[in-house]
Protein backbone atom coordinates (compact mmCIF):
# COMPACT_ATOMS: atom_id res chain seq x y z
CA UNK A 1 0.00 0.00 0.00
CA UNK A 2 3.07 2.39 0.86
CA UNK A 3 4.59 1.58 -2.49
CA UNK A 4 1.23 2.37 -3.96
CA UNK A 5 0.76 5.73 -2.48
CA UNK A 6 4.23 6.68 -2.98
CA UNK A 7 4.26 5.97 -6.87
CA UNK A 8 0.87 7.68 -7.30
CA UNK A 9 2.35 10.54 -5.46
CA UNK A 10 5.61 10.76 -7.49
CA UNK A 11 3.08 10.10 -11.01
CA UNK A 12 0.98 13.41 -9.56
CA UNK A 13 3.54 15.54 -9.17
CA UNK A 14 6.11 14.51 -12.06
CA UNK A 15 2.57 15.19 -14.08
CA UNK A 16 2.71 18.62 -12.54
CA UNK A 17 6.30 19.26 -13.52
CA UNK A 18 6.06 18.11 -17.23
CA UNK A 19 2.76 20.63 -17.52
CA UNK A 20 4.05 23.53 -16.47
CA UNK A 21 7.52 22.70 -18.48
CA UNK A 22 5.02 22.40 -21.33
CA UNK A 23 3.23 25.98 -20.58
CA UNK A 24 6.91 27.32 -19.82
CA UNK A 25 7.73 26.15 -23.60
CA UNK A 26 4.72 27.72 -25.01
CA UNK A 27 5.12 31.14 -23.19
CA UNK A 28 8.49 31.31 -24.54
CA UNK A 29 7.77 30.83 -28.13
CA UNK A 30 4.73 33.01 -27.53
CA UNK A 31 6.42 36.24 -26.11
CA UNK A 32 10.10 36.12 -27.77
CA UNK A 33 8.57 34.51 -31.04
CA UNK A 34 10.11 32.66 -33.95
CA UNK A 35 13.32 35.27 -33.48
CA UNK A 36 17.23 34.28 -33.04
CA UNK A 37 16.85 36.25 -30.03
CA UNK A 38 13.92 33.82 -29.13
CA UNK A 39 16.56 30.88 -30.25
CA UNK A 40 19.24 31.84 -28.00
CA UNK A 41 17.21 31.97 -24.94
CA UNK A 42 15.62 28.36 -25.78
CA UNK A 43 19.03 26.89 -25.96
CA UNK A 44 21.10 29.12 -23.41
CA UNK A 45 19.29 28.42 -20.36
CA UNK A 46 18.78 24.48 -20.49
CA UNK A 47 22.60 24.78 -20.61
CA UNK A 48 23.30 24.14 -17.09
CA UNK A 49 20.58 21.08 -17.10
CA UNK A 50 22.20 19.79 -19.83
CA UNK A 51 25.80 20.06 -18.30
CA UNK A 52 24.26 18.72 -15.30
CA UNK A 53 22.75 15.57 -16.99
CA UNK A 54 26.45 15.16 -18.46
CA UNK A 55 27.39 15.13 -15.03
CA UNK A 56 25.61 12.95 -13.05
CA UNK A 57 21.76 13.26 -14.26
CA UNK A 58 19.47 10.92 -12.60
CA UNK A 59 22.26 8.35 -12.03
CA UNK A 60 23.40 9.73 -9.07
CA UNK A 61 20.51 9.01 -7.45
CA UNK A 62 20.20 5.46 -8.39
CA UNK A 63 23.48 5.43 -6.93
CA UNK A 64 23.27 7.21 -3.60
CA UNK A 65 19.93 6.14 -2.39
CA UNK A 66 21.22 2.52 -1.57
CA UNK A 67 24.48 3.88 -0.12
CA UNK A 68 22.56 6.23 2.16
CA UNK A 69 19.62 3.30 2.80
CA UNK A 70 22.48 0.86 3.78
CA UNK A 71 24.42 3.77 6.28
CA UNK A 72 20.62 4.17 7.81
CA UNK A 73 20.10 0.62 8.43
CA UNK A 74 23.56 0.02 9.98
CA UNK A 75 24.87 2.68 12.08
CA UNK A 76 21.47 5.38 12.09
CA UNK A 77 21.57 8.77 10.77
CA UNK A 78 24.34 9.83 11.79
CA UNK A 79 26.39 7.74 9.41
CA UNK A 80 24.05 8.48 6.40
CA UNK A 81 24.62 12.17 6.79
CA UNK A 82 28.55 11.37 6.79
CA UNK A 83 28.17 9.33 3.48
CA UNK A 84 26.02 12.09 2.24
CA UNK A 85 28.05 14.60 3.57
CA UNK A 86 31.40 13.33 1.30
CA UNK A 87 29.60 12.14 -1.29
CA UNK A 88 28.40 16.15 -2.18
CA UNK A 89 31.72 17.29 -1.52
CA UNK A 90 33.18 15.32 -4.21
CA UNK A 91 30.07 15.76 -6.92
CA UNK A 92 29.43 19.64 -5.83
CA UNK A 93 33.45 20.33 -6.38
CA UNK A 94 33.37 18.69 -9.90
CA UNK A 95 30.10 20.54 -10.26
CA UNK A 96 31.68 23.84 -9.43
CA UNK A 97 34.53 23.11 -12.29
CA UNK A 98 31.54 22.92 -14.40
CA UNK A 99 30.47 25.88 -13.85
CA UNK A 100 33.62 27.26 -14.55
CA UNK A 101 34.11 25.87 -17.82
CA UNK A 102 31.35 27.02 -18.77
CA UNK A 103 32.55 30.75 -18.16
CA UNK A 104 35.52 29.83 -19.54
CA UNK A 105 34.23 28.43 -22.43
CA UNK A 106 31.22 30.88 -23.12
CA UNK A 107 32.60 32.49 -26.13
CA UNK A 108 32.73 29.19 -27.33
CA UNK A 109 29.54 27.85 -26.59
CA UNK A 110 28.08 31.21 -28.03
CA UNK A 111 29.59 30.89 -31.10
CA UNK A 112 28.74 27.40 -31.50
CA UNK A 113 25.18 28.77 -31.18
CA UNK A 114 25.06 31.48 -33.62
CA UNK A 115 26.61 30.06 -36.31
CA UNK A 116 23.62 30.38 -38.09
CA UNK A 117 22.53 33.89 -37.16
CA UNK A 118 23.03 36.40 -40.29
CA UNK A 119 25.45 39.20 -40.44
CA UNK A 120 25.15 41.72 -39.40
CA UNK A 121 23.31 40.73 -36.65
CA UNK A 122 25.73 37.34 -35.87
CA UNK A 123 28.01 39.92 -33.05
CA UNK A 124 25.35 41.18 -31.16
CA UNK A 125 23.95 37.59 -31.25
CA UNK A 126 27.17 36.31 -30.31
CA UNK A 127 27.34 38.74 -27.16
CA UNK A 128 23.90 38.10 -26.24
CA UNK A 129 24.63 34.44 -25.85
CA UNK A 130 27.98 35.01 -23.88
CA UNK A 131 25.91 37.37 -21.56
CA UNK A 132 23.03 34.67 -21.16
CA UNK A 133 25.40 31.62 -20.63
CA UNK A 134 27.58 33.29 -17.70
CA UNK A 135 24.64 34.55 -15.87
CA UNK A 136 22.72 30.77 -15.83
CA UNK A 137 26.19 28.95 -15.70
CA UNK A 138 26.21 28.96 -11.47
CA UNK A 139 22.52 26.25 -12.23
CA UNK A 140 25.17 23.70 -12.42
CA UNK A 141 26.00 23.48 -8.99
CA UNK A 142 22.69 24.39 -8.27
CA UNK A 143 21.04 20.92 -10.15
CA UNK A 144 23.62 19.33 -8.06
CA UNK A 145 22.20 20.28 -5.09
CA UNK A 146 18.78 19.44 -6.22
CA UNK A 147 19.95 16.00 -7.74
CA UNK A 148 21.98 15.16 -3.95
CA UNK A 149 18.42 16.63 -2.18
CA UNK A 150 16.15 14.47 -3.91
CA UNK A 151 18.32 11.44 -3.32
CA UNK A 152 18.62 11.77 0.66
CA UNK A 153 14.77 12.56 0.77
CA UNK A 154 14.48 9.56 -1.33
CA UNK A 155 16.58 7.17 0.96
CA UNK A 156 14.50 8.37 3.87
CA UNK A 157 11.02 7.53 1.78
CA UNK A 158 10.07 11.11 1.23
CA UNK A 159 8.66 11.57 -2.18
CA UNK A 160 6.25 14.34 -2.14
CA UNK A 161 8.50 17.86 -2.26
CA UNK A 162 11.12 15.79 -4.38
CA UNK A 163 8.91 15.55 -7.39
CA UNK A 164 7.01 18.64 -6.72
CA UNK A 165 10.03 21.41 -6.40
CA UNK A 166 10.63 20.97 -9.73
CA UNK A 167 7.45 22.78 -10.69
CA UNK A 168 8.56 25.94 -9.09
CA UNK A 169 11.54 26.36 -11.15
CA UNK A 170 9.29 26.30 -14.18
CA UNK A 171 6.72 28.94 -12.71
CA UNK A 172 9.50 31.36 -11.97
CA UNK A 173 10.97 30.89 -15.18
CA UNK A 174 7.04 31.82 -16.71
CA UNK A 175 7.37 34.66 -13.65
CA UNK A 176 10.79 36.00 -15.40
CA UNK A 177 9.54 35.73 -19.19
CA UNK A 178 6.21 37.47 -18.69
CA UNK A 179 7.94 40.12 -16.50
CA UNK A 180 11.03 40.98 -19.13
CA UNK A 181 8.64 40.87 -22.01
CA UNK A 182 6.36 43.06 -20.05
CA UNK A 183 8.92 45.68 -19.58
CA UNK A 184 10.71 45.44 -22.57
CA UNK A 185 8.35 44.15 -25.35
CA UNK A 186 7.78 41.05 -27.04
CA UNK A 187 9.41 39.02 -30.56
CA UNK A 188 12.29 41.84 -30.17
CA UNK A 189 15.21 40.12 -32.43
CA UNK A 190 19.35 40.75 -31.20
CA UNK A 191 19.35 43.76 -32.58
CA UNK A 192 16.46 45.19 -31.02
CA UNK A 193 16.72 43.77 -27.38
CA UNK A 194 18.16 45.66 -25.01
CA UNK A 195 21.26 43.95 -23.46
CA UNK A 196 19.90 44.27 -19.66
CA UNK A 197 17.01 42.19 -21.18
CA UNK A 198 18.99 39.34 -21.79
CA UNK A 199 21.21 40.14 -18.40
CA UNK A 200 17.30 39.99 -16.20
CA UNK A 201 16.74 36.91 -18.49
CA UNK A 202 19.25 35.31 -17.13
CA UNK A 203 18.86 36.40 -13.28
CA UNK A 204 15.41 35.12 -13.33
CA UNK A 205 15.71 31.73 -14.77
CA UNK A 206 18.63 31.41 -12.33
CA UNK A 207 16.68 32.43 -9.05
CA UNK A 208 13.63 29.58 -10.42
CA UNK A 209 16.90 26.95 -9.90
CA UNK A 210 17.84 28.67 -6.63
CA UNK A 211 14.03 28.45 -5.49
CA UNK A 212 14.01 25.00 -6.40
CA UNK A 213 17.32 23.85 -4.76
CA UNK A 214 16.03 25.65 -1.79
CA UNK A 215 12.90 23.78 -1.56
CA UNK A 216 14.85 20.52 -2.09
CA UNK A 217 17.06 21.49 0.49
CA UNK A 218 14.43 22.24 3.02
CA UNK A 219 13.05 18.32 2.55
CA UNK A 220 16.32 17.08 3.58
CA UNK A 221 15.81 19.17 6.79
CA UNK A 222 12.73 17.95 7.13
CA UNK A 223 13.96 14.01 6.76
CA UNK A 224 16.92 14.60 9.13
CA UNK A 225 19.51 14.45 6.59
CA UNK A 226 20.60 18.20 5.70
CA UNK A 227 24.53 18.50 6.26
CA UNK A 228 27.25 20.28 5.10
CA UNK A 229 29.58 19.08 2.18
CA UNK A 230 32.83 17.87 3.18
CA UNK A 231 35.89 16.59 2.36
CA UNK A 232 37.77 13.18 3.13
CA UNK A 233 35.73 10.71 0.19
CA UNK A 234 38.47 8.62 -0.53
CA UNK A 235 38.75 7.95 3.45
CA UNK A 236 35.66 6.43 2.72
CA UNK A 237 35.14 3.24 1.26
CA UNK A 238 31.35 3.44 1.33
CA UNK A 239 31.34 7.22 -0.25
CA UNK A 240 34.38 6.72 -2.10
CA UNK A 241 32.77 3.91 -3.91
CA UNK A 242 29.62 6.17 -4.55
CA UNK A 243 31.33 8.95 -6.32
CA UNK A 244 33.24 6.13 -8.17
CA UNK A 245 30.53 4.52 -9.96
CA UNK A 246 28.72 7.94 -10.58
CA UNK A 247 31.93 9.50 -12.48
CA UNK A 248 32.08 5.78 -14.09
CA UNK A 249 28.42 6.44 -15.57
CA UNK A 250 29.53 9.58 -17.02
CA UNK A 251 30.27 8.24 -20.52
CA UNK A 252 26.58 6.60 -20.42
CA UNK A 253 25.11 10.02 -19.25
CA UNK A 254 27.11 12.14 -21.63
CA UNK A 255 25.62 10.57 -25.05
CA UNK A 256 21.85 11.54 -24.76
CA UNK A 257 23.27 15.14 -23.59
CA UNK A 258 25.35 15.69 -26.72
CA UNK A 259 22.88 15.05 -29.06
CA UNK A 260 20.81 17.52 -27.12
CA UNK A 261 23.39 19.86 -27.47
Amino acid sequence: EATARNSATVMVWTLVSRVTGLVRVLIIGALLGPTYFGNIFQAGYVLPNTIHSTIAGPILAMVLIPSIVRALDRTGIGRAKEVLSRVAGKILTVAAIGVALLMACSPLVAWSFTAGVPEPMRHRAWVLTIILVLFVAPQVLLYGVCALSVAAQQARGRFALAAAAPASENLGSIVTVLLVCWAYGTGLEVDQAPIMMMVLLGIGTTLAVVLHAGLQLFGVYRCGLLTWPSRGCRNDPEANDAVARVLRSIPVAACPSVTNY
